[in-house]
């Protein structure tokens, strides 16, 4: 049995908490969507990181190839709506012939020291990652999973799911729980691997039973919130005392 990547999202741009969430982790995913880090701090976060599995992500398609090449060992790509969108993802960040990406000294091949074989071994060219949080992407579902060359798998984000569907931030609800489960339904029957984003690590046991190959749960801001809930409701008991 394939082993289930198991992490969590960064969000808070900092190396020093990359270093201490990674360091049990399969996986760790920069997220430089929503997050507050540049790119310099990106590149301190992915070599920070102790995991195996280092994704970034990006906010756009067009940024996915620059992710790969500062380091990111997987990119996730938000949006996309259509399955034309997931074969220009899978052509822009594929080295020719199979793709159109640039080819040059960068982080992830030592600039330039490891750069044939970043770019002969397959291992080494990152995996891809489309995200499935959009009604639209939902309805072109089937097209998405007849594509060849085909991604890593597919990333399901119930956030944006539960938005879409008038429900936000509501993920454990059973409109949003049946959209999803559709989703993973749809992977399992076309062979495809999926990902998806859990808030907590019951709902992340959930998916990995229904077949998840990574859970990615919470992020290092909701550990420190989480975290740090009970000495707040301490300060908050004896300052009422």
């Amino acid at each position: 049995m394939t082993r289930v990547r198991v992490g969590t999202f960064l969000s808070l741009a900092s190396p020093e908490a990359t270093a201490i969430v990674s360091g049990r982790l399969d996986l760790v995913v920069v997220d430089a969507e929503h997050g507050i880090g540049d790119e310099s701090v990106l590149v301190a976060q992915l070599r920070a990181a102790r995991s195996p599995y280092r994704w970034v992500r990006v906010r756009q398609i067009p940024d996915a190839p620059k992710a790969l090449d500062l380091g990111a060992d997987g990119v996730v790509v938000p949006r996309i709506r259509a399955a034309a969108e997931v074969a220009e993802l899978v052509r822009l960040c594929a080295y020719p012939p199979d793709g159109v990406r640039g080819i040059g000294p960068s982080a992830a091949n030592l600039y330039g020291m490891l750069l044939r074989e970043q770019v002969t071994s397959g291992g080494r060219r990152g995996e891809v990652w489309p995200q499935i949080e959009t009604l639209e992407a939902v309805e072109a579902l089937p097209e998405i999973l007849a594509l060849d060359p085909r991604p890593a798998g597919v990333f399901i984000g119930p956030g944006d799911l539960s938005a879409a569907l008038g429900r936000p931030g509501e993920l454990g609800h059973p409109k949003v729980r049946e959209v999803v489960e559709r989703i993973v339904e749809a992977c399992l029957e076309a062979a495809w691997t999926f990902a998806i984003f859990s808030p907590d690590h019951e709902d992340a046991e959930r998916w990995i039973e229904l077949g998840a190959s990574a859970v990615v749960v919470g992020s290092d801001a909701s550990w420190m919130i989480e975290g740090a809930a009970p000495v707040w409701a301490l300060a908050e008991a004896k300052a009422s005392a």
